[in-house]
């Protein structure tokens, strides 16, 4: 439960987080990049337990449209769907903080590749500015990132016993409190 909920995490926040960091680069100093900026300082200063606590109010207990909890439900019936289903939740509460850190270091990186001579040199030969960015920037902005994303899988393993707790799923996250407890 732990490897799954943590390699999806991962995967919905690269999924997020590079977009919106190139979004927020495209055009520094302007309305979307503020707004960007604010949100991910937002997301990054918000904790998990916190998110996860109104995530479950909202959509949960308000719009019923999710469960609170568990890795399957009550019915007895282990299906991918219902596991799909339950795994929204955690996984979006687990991304929470990595989307906003991770979009601050790729807005950086974009700006920083943009810079250099053979952005220039692409430019100036009559690219479109997204041609140049998809093509030709966002390879060597990943580096970066990619560093990141490997130095903040162990933060992940240690959010993911938070949000086990939660949403009461079981995992290692949960043996780890429950051994804990019983010393």
């Amino acid at each position: 439960a732990t490897a799954i909920l943590a390699a999806s995490s991962i995967v919905l926040s690269l999924i997020v987080s590079i977009p919106l960091g190139i979004f927020a680069a495209s055009r520094p100093n302007s309305g979307r990049d503020y707004f960007s900026g604010g949100l991910s300082m937002l997301m990054m200063a918000t904790p998990n337990f916190f998110v996860g606590l109104v995530f479950i109010y909202l959509f949960a207990i308000v719009f019923n449209i999710l469960p609170s909890g568990g890795m399957y439900s009550s019915s007895g019936a282990h299906t991918f769907g219902d596991l799909m289903k339950h795994m929204i939740l955690p996984c979006l509460v687990l991304s929470f903080q990595q989307i906003g850190g991770w979009v601050r270091h790729m807005r950086s990186s974009m700006l920083e590749v943009m810079q250099d001579d053979y952005i220039r040199t692409a430019k100036s030969k009559g690219l479109t500015k997204w041609k140049v960015i998809m093509k030709h920037a966002l390879k060597n902005a990943l580096m970066p990132v990619v560093t990141i994303i490997g130095v903040d899988f162990g933060y992940l393993m240690g959010g993911t016993i938070l949000v086990e707790t939660v949403f009461s799923m079981s995992g290692t996250g949960t043996l780890m409190i429950t051994s804990i407890r019983n010393q």
